[in-house]
């Protein structure tokens, strides 16, 4: 008896120990994986729709997986926020600062700085009168820049959904912790919107649910530090389940936001030094101005650019964007980002992208339509013609002053290069080494299709 119970313990430990190394094997193929494509080792670039969805009472959120290879290569995650008519997301703060794309609606939005006086009001009456930081107007085609570790929110006061796209800069230079996403809600208990690097069922129990960090915290000694009673400390501690947006009622909607604040004329405070930078930076530029367009073609399209040369806080982000509107069948010229990754979001239509690496091969070479999202690492040649119906995206960048170089076109590589370098380096003559430089000089980024082009078929 003795000897079957000593042969079965034995036999049990021999598949513990086979399942506990094939386990620890499987952790360390992750590990390498991760390592491979957080330095761009990748094989294969895909354009992809979210993973993740979290509903709420107010809207939902999609999630891009950002332990997928190309997210981790360029250190961002991307997320798609819904927010409904009458709704608000809830307080929190990240680990990484982030560039969101207005695409649809239009709501009041607020970002609490460190240390910033609360030198705006509102309110219809003196009795109502509140005193806070800085409310921002958001609309369609606004980007909107959220520095890192500040608290924020967003409130839809319009009619119609409002649709965020956001770009997480985990790499960026300010996160001490590590690159994977982390929301710090300071309201409401809901399924996790942070995610983990740890594997196996550790990470699926840390998405299962999210508290209010503040719950944690004594309140004994919540209440002594805000000098508030007991009771308004459980309330702010309550482990109500609504979702990270929920809707507001009737009576909370008519007391929350009047048409504008105001700043208060007298200003008493003492300056801190962060005033003018930070505490009243603007935090907002639109991308939907076609007069302000950086590059315009009637027969190919526009771009509109936001650098921290025009919205000064980009430059404590990090991070830069740009939309293209690319008309039917027009090409966006095959170029390469000198300084930064470029995180591709299609806002409308579809076209074909190819994106090539340094030995020369095709990591992406197809079609690419709406709600999908790619990287394109830096150095990467990429090149897009849009389909029949012309195609938009918003392309957030990880550099504040990006740089690209394009091949072809107004002071491009290839009409920078003098003409017999070009001729002895492709094996041309000197005729054809004239076209390439300039078949395309009246364009600029923005190709229009070879019919309706003065360089058709080389005859230029």
């Amino acid at each position: 008896m003795d000897n079957k119970l000593l042969s079965f313990l034995f036999l049990v430990s021999l598949v513990l120990v086979s399942r506990c190394t094939g386990e620890y094997e499987s952790d360390l193929e992750e590990i390498q994986r991760r390592i491979e494509a957080q330095q761009c080792r990748l094989q294969q670039l895909s354009s992809r729709g979210p993973s993740r969805r979290i509903e709420s009472e107010g809207g939902f959120m999609e999630m891009w997986d950002e332990n997928e290879d190309q997210f981790l290569c360029a250190g961002v995650t991307v997320s798609r926020t819904i927010v409904r008519p009458r709704s608000l997301t809830a307080l929190g703060y990240e680990n990484s600062p982030s560039l969101a794309y207005v695409q649809q609606g239009r709501a009041v939005a607020g970002v609490t700085f460190p240390r910033c006086p609360e030198t705006f009001f509102s309110g219809r009456s003196e009795q109502e009168r509140d005193r806070h930081q800085k409310l921002h107007r958001i609309q369609q085609g606004d980007i909107f820049a959220v520095p890192l570790g500040t608290v924020y929110w967003f409130y839809n006061h319009g009619d119609q959904d409002l649709i965020l796209l956001t770009v997480f800069d985990l790499n960026n230079k300010f996160n001490q912790l590590d690159n994977s996403l982390r929301f710090f809600p300071l309201v409401e208990n809901f399924q996790g919107l942070s995610s983990s690097q740890q594997f196996g069922r550790e990470q699926e129990e840390k998405k299962q649910k999210q508290k209010n960090i503040i719950s944690a915290l004594d309140p004994q000694l919540v209440s002594e530090s805000l000098n508030i009673d007991l009771e308004t400390v459980r309330q702010i501690q309550s482990s109500e389940i609504r979702g990270p947006i929920f809707r507001l009622d009737h009576q909370q909607q008519q007391s929350l936001f009047w048409p504008e604040d105001e700043e208060d004329p007298q200003k008493i405070y003492q300056s801190n030094g962060l005033d003018e930078k930070v505490c009243y930076s603007r935090l907002q530029f639109n991308l939907d101005r076609r007069g302000e367009a950086d590059v315009y073609s009637r027969q190919a399209g526009r771009l509109n650019s936001v650098t921290a040369n025009k919205l000064p806080v980009l430059q404590l982000i990090g991070m830069s964007a740009e939309k293209v509107n690319l008309l039917p069948d027009a090409i966006f010229s095959p170029h390469y980002s000198v300084n930064s990754h470029t995180i591709v979001v299609v806002t409308r239509g579809d076209g074909r992208l190819q994106v090539v690496d340094d030995r020369g091969r095709n990591v992406f070479n197809g079609r690419v339509k709406q709600g999908e999202v790619i990287v394109i690492p830096q150095h990467y040649v990429s090149m897009k013609k849009a389909g029949s119906n012309g195609m938009e995206w918003v392309s957030f960048k990880t550099s504040a002053y990006p740089v690209k170089n394009q091949f072809a076109g107004r002071l491009s590589l290839f009409s920078g290069t003098p003409v017999q370098v070009l001729a002895s380096s492709y094996g041309i003559s000197f005729g054809q080494a004239r076209q390439l430089k300039q078949c395309r000089k009246q364009d600029f980024v923005l190709f229009p299709p070879a019919s309706t082009s003065s360089a058709f078929m080389g005859d230029c």
